[in-house]
């Protein structure tokens, strides 16, 4: 848009109808055509592409995702773009034109993140079969069981020996066998139902 043009335009549209002296009409073009100046670049402003700070299909590396918005590094993105941009995971995908499946985690903690919540059971669909092993305490070491007690319910070890003891596999934490006055051990519960881990199901019984 020619701006000097459409000052004139209009401030001539304007004398026809309103009679202005002469000594107004400097001030008058100048009003109008600051008026327009400010106007076509709020317009501008609108409709204007905002540049990434990095390439979209350069800003997922193995270790880190870059911000679109900053350029900065992150492991996960979300909070970042919560916080510091007040944007969620769809504003930033539709404000970047970038897929539906671009990632918000760096694979490489994403990867990290999916085998440890395997080795804990807690992965969806995961089921723990018993494996009967042996320990490595020598020979005279009774048999160790693994377990796992449901989905969604880190497996554990049964050991039989004289001091029985229940173990969460990942958690790594231990716990005694409640023994009953027949000699049956039976796992206690309240040892495997750990926070938001372990859901409360009904108690396994093994019965050596």
């Amino acid at each position: 848009m020619n701006l000097l043009r459409e000052t004139a335009r209009i401030v001539v549209s304007y004398v026809r109808s309103n009679p202005v002296p002469v000594s107004a009409l400097t001030a008058l073009l100048q009003a109008v055509y600051q008026t327009l100046a400010v106007a076509l670049q709020e317009l501008a402003s609108l409709f204007e592409k905002p540049v990434p700070a990095l390439l979209v299909k350069k800003s997922v590396i193995a270790s880190h995702v870059v911000c679109l918005e900053c350029g900065k590094k992150f492991k996960m993105l979300k909070r970042h773009l919560h916080i510091d941009h007040d944007l969620t995971i769809e504003e930033y995908r539709t404000r970047w034109q970038s897929p539906v499946d671009y990632p918000m985690v760096a694979p490489d903690y994403a990867e990290r993140q999916s085998e440890l919540a395997y080795r804990m059971g807690v992965a969806p669909g995961h089921q723990v079969e018993e494996k009967p092993f042996r320990s490595r305490r020598g020979a005279g070491a009774l048999v160790v069981r693994q377990f796992s007690v449901c989905r969604g319910v880190p497996a554990f070890r049964i050991s039989l020996s004289k001091q029985s003891m229940v173990t969460t596999i990942g958690k790594m934490r231990s716990f005694p066998i409640r023994a009953r006055p027949s000699g049956q051990r039976i796992v206690s519960l309240i040892a495997l139902q750990e926070r938001a881990l372990c859901a409360p199901v009904e108690n396994p019984l093994w019965n050596q």
